[in-house]
């Protein structure tokens, strides 16, 4: 069951940032959760064919798969919300992120749904 979050929930990877610059090098990303992790994975080398879809259906259909960063948090709007880490989406991140969308369907993978719903 997916759910909405604050893009600024999710910790953005240099790969993402770097995709995101490529396609629009005057976006601002200063207001984004830059990840901390060590390993920042690797290049996108689809976002031609992630700029020709059409991104609200395809996040309505495939949200963004994410897991909870341990013992993390983020302030959105002046309250500590969860961090989470993409685990498959850094694509339909970069152009959620491109389209200046602020909120975004995600699925978190792990823990239970009653922990989730209470976490809300």
């Amino acid at each position: 069951m997916s759910q909405t979050v604050n893009i600024k929930q999710i910790a953005i990877t240099e790969p993402i940032l770097n995709a995101v610059k490529n396609a629009n090098s005057s976006i601002d990303v200063n207001n984004l959760t830059i990840s901390k992790e060590a390993d920042q994975g690797f290049g996108l080398s689809r976002m031609d064919r992630m700029m020709e879809a059409d991104i609200d259906s395809l996040l309505a259909l495939e949200p963004v798969e994410v897991k909870k960063i341990p013992r993390s948090g983020v302030k959105v709007n002046g309250k500590l919300h969860q961090l989470y880490t993409i685990v498959n989406g850094r694509h339909r991140i970069a152009r959620a992120i491109l389209e200046g969308k602020n909120d975004i369907a995600v699925n978190i993978i792990g823990g239970t749904q009653k922990k989730q719903e209470e976490e809300k």
